[in-house]
């Protein structure tokens, strides 16, 4: 019940203010034209329809100078907006790409100026997360349209609609010849079709196996046993949320956590460290789960404090350091946490409003 009064008490502050001006204050530091290739790119939503998402950039501190942030960093570079929502970054061949499901399209940009290249459109679509699966092809998956989209990298063009028979497409994750896709329906949504594992082939892309899963499986993760992980939000009435392991060769579960004694406040973002032998996602606060434990966590990693509400969450590949964002009331501009592997904070910052991902960006560590 707490979960539902939140949630029609969020719909309430959105539709209560419609000038996306008034939940973004002024930037007192506005973003300066630069070089971005030391650090962290930041994914800031922007407001559900009617708010603008933005990109910023957290620089890695260099010397004895502190980490700095530049906010709006698109727009300074552009001299226009990105579009709504403002969904997920991916890089991929030195080119960054910036997936906007209201404004159904993909937005590609020089990651080191910020520049505007080109852009892939999705008509009549709402794209979520792009994944590379070949050297001139990714996925992308896909809210509304029953599919997941085929593109061509090199001509950044749609090449193909692979449609799951219901269902949204959420999480993307590669091993081998294979990639695999979650699909799910919203917490709300009574109907218990449509919640599964697709297996495709990525020289085909035909769906050559499918498995149930629990309710809402959201995020998929691959961990050092070349094994699957994924975390399911379960139903706001019915059934709770799940973690669980699966052999992506006999495409089965072969081990299932539930969240029924343990207090659950919709967990999601599950992440995996560089030594891919331990798990993180937020529930709440952030949770740490070995791979090889034989029960749930019950004590958080790092504990949530009292209004803050953790809504992005990813670690640094070079490091395991942990960045995590708060989106405080989802109208206003959102904190940003920078942890060590530790769990000890290092900085905080202001973003933008919604901030959700993380997105590192260091192009000498690749070469």
């Amino acid at each position: 019940m707490k979960k539902l009064l939140l949630y029609f008490a969020m719909l309430w502050l959105i539709s209560a203010c419609n000038n996306p001006e008034d939940a973004r204050p002024v930037d007192v530091n506005p973003p300066t034209k630069g070089s971005y290739q030391n650090g962290v790119f930041i994914v800031n939503e922007g407001n559900f329809d009617w708010g603008v998402g933005t990109l910023s950039f957290l620089h890695d501190a260099t010397g004895n100078e502190a980490q700095q942030i530049d906010n709006l960093i698109f727009k300074e570079a552009n001299e226009f907006e990105l579009g709504n929502i403002f969904q997920s970054m991916k890089i991929i061949g030195g080119k960054g790409y910036l997936i906007l499901n209201n404004s159904e399209k993909i937005v590609i940009i020089d990651p080191y100026t910020c520049k505007y290249l080109d852009q892939i459109d999705i008509p009549k679509g709402s794209p979520r997360y792009l994944e590379q699966v070949t050297d001139d092809k990714a996925y992308l998956t896909e809210l509304y349209a029953g599919c997941f989209w085929v593109l061509d990298l090199k001509t950044n063009t749609v090449t193909k609609k692979v449609t799951t028979d219901g269902g949204w497409t959420e999480g993307i994750a590669t091993i081998g010849n294979y990639a695999f896709i979650t699909k799910a329906r919203t917490m709300y949504d009574s109907n218990q079709a449509d919640q599964e594992l697709l297996k495709i082939d990525k020289n085909t892309d035909e769906i050559v196996d499918r498995m149930p899963l629990p309710k809402g499986p959201k995020n998929v993760v691959v961990d050092k046993n070349a094994q699957l992980w994924v975390l399911c939000e379960g139903q706001i009435v019915g059934d709770s949320p799940q973690l669980v392991r699966i052999d992506p060769e006999q495409m089965k579960i072969t081990r299932q956590f539930s969240f029924d004694n343990l207090t659950a406040t919709w967990p999601g973002h599950l992440r995996i460290n560089r030594e891919k032998n331990t798990l993180y996602y937020i529930n709440g606060g952030v949770y740490q789960q070995p791979i090889d434990a034989t029960t749930l966590n019950s004590q958080p990693f790092i504990p949530v404090a009292e209004n803050q509400i953790y809504y992005g969450l990813d670690l640094d590949p070079a490091n395991d350091d942990i960045y995590l964002s708060d989106a405080i009331d989802y109208l206003q501009k959102g904190l940003i946490f920078h942890y060590n592997h530790l769990g000890e904070l290092i900085s905080k910052f202001n973003a933008d409003v919604m901030p959700n991902q993380f997105v590192f960006w260091r192009p000498e560590e690749d070469k």
